[in-house]
Formats: structure tokens, C-alpha cells, sequence
């Protein structure tokens, strides 16, 4: 059969790469194919978008086009080996189009880590307003040099430098990346603490794996009324050093009828530095395709830290409306200077289904949801781990915050934006802010 016949790939021709080695491109191919010589129609073809998508993810090129080709080329890297008679000699042959080596970027965001420093990790989602202007292929190798400034409303702003770099020995999706920056969140924005954080980080992904290492230095300032609590955590300079480790499983495939995606995190804090902590945090999106163009979403978001005194707030879990709908923030104690939590937990349902008479392209649907989460603090000493989450694992369940509601959702890449109707399940039990009319800006997942 047409499927079952074999070619053997003898190598590869890059054509177009007038600033990237070919080597690059080639060992990227090599990794697809894997060391195999002799490939089906079938397995080609799988090899070719392989490479094609690894290719694209380096973000170095406007155009990749791979396909099969006869063997011209006597240059062509590949095997040393005599072909068989029964196979046909190919070629892989990469058709690139670099992208403009300078180029300037000026657009919008969305998700948990909010540019490099991730200030105030834990806050929840929120936009960004972006501008970046990226050198491309400097040394002809891929590499990637960056500098811009993110800002996210009245909350954040932050520069930084970084130089990208991937790895094709490691893997296709391997990467290295190396950033500098310096930024601001003022407010954080529930403690009245306005925190500058200067940070590095190196970081190297490779296939659904993520480590990094950073060193921060932060300086808080607190506001004149803040209480002797917030001063003593988060004022002053403090260094951070840490390791993290983000592991992500993404199974999206809506072609199937469902799709999803989980990730968990761990972050090591005290190599160096006067900050320690343990921290842990898993999230997940799910979601279903349901009849006539109804579909069932779910989000979760969950973390615990152990850390040794007081914790820095930026450290500390936070919740807002886009983690549980209505609430202007949850968190520990419902007063104006919060410090955070050390438990975490929030998630949300969502049946979303089509707009009468709005086109297919539009991607505006409605939806009809159901939100809980918390946020609370363990006690800090004087009792083993096991114990100090059992203490807070019952306010967390306990005291959970929920709210009910219908609204737009404007889809936009992995994430989306909801103007939400919303009804407090818990308002008699609480005194949070709560707004009945609120906007929120939705990342399908974010971790750390």
C-alpha cells in the first residue's frame, strides 16, 4: 500500500537560511527524525510537521515549509551508509524565510507571569501592556536579544534585558534563556506595600520541563498607616534566591472533542539569600465540547507555602475577581493590609454557548458560571508541617468564598476576557468587597 512504501532520508537541504548556520536547522531536523534512516510515507510525513513546528517555536523565521525532495544535493549531511535498492533516496528540504533581524513589538498580554520578575507572583491574572524590541540571529544561531517594559495598570511596571538561546543538542524544544530586569508593584495590590525588585534569572525549558534559577533583590516601602505586621514582612531589603521547577502536561486537542492541560510547580527558596521557603502550586484547565456548540470548562488553581518567620508578601498567595468572580480580593484577616496567605485554592465552572445570530468568526460567547476559592494563613512554629496544614486546611474549606453569575467571554489566544453579571453565594458570611458588574482577564492556565 502507498502508506506502507519506504524512502530512506539520505539529508537535509536548508535553503533561504541566508543569516542562520545550516547546521542549526539541521540538527533541529536530525532530533525529529531521530537517528531512523528508512521512514513510511506516514512516519515522513510526521517527521516533516515535527520539524516544520519545531522550526516555527524558534521564533526566528517567518516561513517554514518542509517536504520531501530527490536526492540532488551531494553535500547533503545525512547517512554514510549505501541506500537499498528497495528504497527511494530523499531529501529533507527546509524552505526558510528569515523574519526581520530587528524588529519592535507594541501589544497586549495575558497570564499569570506577568514578564520576567513575576512580582507579586500569586496575585492572580492580569493584562499587560507590552512594547519589546528583539535582535534576531545576532550570531547566526537562533539566539534571540530582547529588551522591553511591561506594565499592568496601576499595579506593576517593570524593564528588562534577556538573551534566548536554543539548544538543539537537548532536544528541539530545548531552550536557554538569560534575563535581567528591574521593576515596581505598587500595592501588590491588597498590602499597601509599594515593592522595587531588582532580579536575574537563568532558565532552561526543555520539552514539558521548566528550571530556572533567580536571585532578587527587593525593597519595600509601606504606607504611613500601615499596621507593625506589614512592616515587619515586607519593608526593608531582603535578597531572594531560589529554584523552581514547573512541570506542564498539555493534552489540548479540540479536534477530539476535549482538551487539557495541568501543571505543577515547586519552588525552593534559601540557596543563598535571607528568604526560605517551600513553595507548591498546581493548576489546571479542562475542557469538553458538548452539543450544539456548548462547551463545559473548568479551572483550578491550588498552592501551599511553608516558610520559615514572617514569608515576604510577593512570596505569599493572593486571590482576586479573576480567580473567584465578584470579589474585588479574599484574603486572610479582610482588612486593607494583607499580608497573604499560605494556602490556596480556587476554581471555577463555565458552560459556555453561542451568541445568537453572532458569526462563527466572531469569538464572543456567553456563559453561565459557578466560582469558589480562599486563601489563608498556617501557623508559622511550634508544630510539625503534617499539623500546620491540617490547621489551615479547615478555614480553607470552611471560609471559601463563591459566587454565581452570567456574562460575555471574548476569547483572545490561550486566554479571555469575561464581563461578568455576578451573585455573592457568601456574602452573609463575609464582609469582602464585591462588585455585581465586573470585568476579568482569564489565563486558561498559570503557574507560579
Amino acid at each position: 500500500e502507498p502508506q506502507e512504501q519506504q524512502v530512506r532520508v539520505k539529508g537535509v537541504v536548508c535553503r533561504g537560511a541566508e543569516r542562520t548556520r545550516p547546521e542549526v536547522v539541521q540538527s533541529v531536523v536530525g532530533d525529529c527524525l531521530g537517528g531512523r534512516e528508512a521512514l513510511t510515507l506516514v512516519e515522513a510525513l510526521r517527521v516533516m510537521n515535527d520539524a516544520q513546528t519545531a522550526l516555527t517555536g524558534m521564533n526566528v523565521f517567518k516561513e517554514v515549509r518542509v517536504t520531501l525532495g530527490a536526492t540532488e544535493d551531494p553535500n547533503a549531511t545525512g547517512s554514510k551508509q549505501q541506500p537499498k535498492k528497495e528504497l527511494q533516496d530523499v531529501d529533507l528540504v527546509v524552505d526558510l524565510k528569515e523574519a526581520n533581524r530587528l524588529s519592535v513589538e507594541i501589544g497586549t498580554a495575558m497570564g499569570q507571569g506577568r514578564g520576567p520578575l513575576d512580582i507579586g507572583r500569586g496575585i492572580g491574572t492580569a493584562a499587560l501592556l507590552k512594547i519589546e524590541t528583539t535582535l534576531r540571529n545576532a550570531f547566526g544561531r537562533a539566539e534571540r536579544l530582547s529588551a522591553g517594559a511591561t506594565v499592568s495598570g496601576r499595579w506593576e511596571a517593570e524593564t528588562y534585558a534577556s538573551l534566548s538561546q536554543p539548544l538543539p543538542s537537548l532536544g528541539r524544544t530545548a531552550r536557554f534563556t538569560a534575563t535581567a530586569a528591574h521593576g515596581a508593584a505598587d500595592a501588590l495590590p491588597q498590602t499597601g506595600v509599594r515593592t522595587q525588585t531588582t532580579c536575574a534569572t537563568a532558565t532552561l525549558v526543555r520539552g514539558r520541563h521548566l528550571f530556572a534559577y533567580e536571585v532578587a533583590h527587593r525593597y519595600g516601602e509601606a504606607a504611613d498607616d500601615a499596621p507593625l505586621a506589614v512592616r515587619t514582612a515586607a519593608c526593608g531589603h531582603s535578597l531572594k534566591s531560589a529554584l523552581r521547577h514547573v512541570c506542564v502536561f498539555d493534552a489540548r486537542d479540540p479536534s477530539r472533542g476535549g482538551r487539557g492541560a495541568c501543571a505543577f510547580g515547586t519552588e525552593v527558596a534559601g540557596v543563598g539569600g535571607g528568604v526560605r521557603f517551600l513553595r507548591h502550586v498546581a493548576a489546571a484547565h479542562l475542557a469538553w465540547s458538548l452539543l450544539n456548540g456548548l462547551s463545559l470548562h473548568l479551572f483550578g488553581r491550588a498552592g501551599m507555602l511553608l516558610h520559615a518567620g514572617h514569608g515576604h508578601p510577593a512570596d505569599r498567595f493572593f486571590l482576586t475577581g479573576n480567580d473567584v468572580r465578584g470579589y474585588d480580593a479574599v484574603n486572610p484577616g479582610h482588612t486593607r493590609y494583607a499580608l497573604g496567605g499560605d494556602l490556596m485554592l480556587a476554581t471555577t465552572a463555565s458552560l459556555r454557548f453561542p451568541l445568537p445570530r453572532a458569526p462563527d468568526s466572531l469569538p464572543v460567547s456567553g456563559h453561565v458560571f459557578f466560582s469558589a476559592g480562599n486563601v489563608v494563613s498556617m501557623p508559622e512554629t511550634g508544630s510539625s508541617c503534617l499539623r500546620r496544614l491540617a490547621a489551615g486546611a479547615s478555614p480553607l474549606l470552611t471560609g471559601l468564598r463563591a459566587s454565581l453569575g452570567a456574562g460575555l467571554v471574548w476569547t483572545i489566544g490561550d486566554g479571555a476576557v469575561e464581563l461578568n453579571v455576578c451573585r455573592s453565594l457568601t456574602a452573609e458570611r463575609h464582609s469582602d468587597a464585591f462588585r455585581r458588574l465586573q470585568l476579568n482577564v482569564i489565563a486558561n492556565i498559570a503557574v507560579l
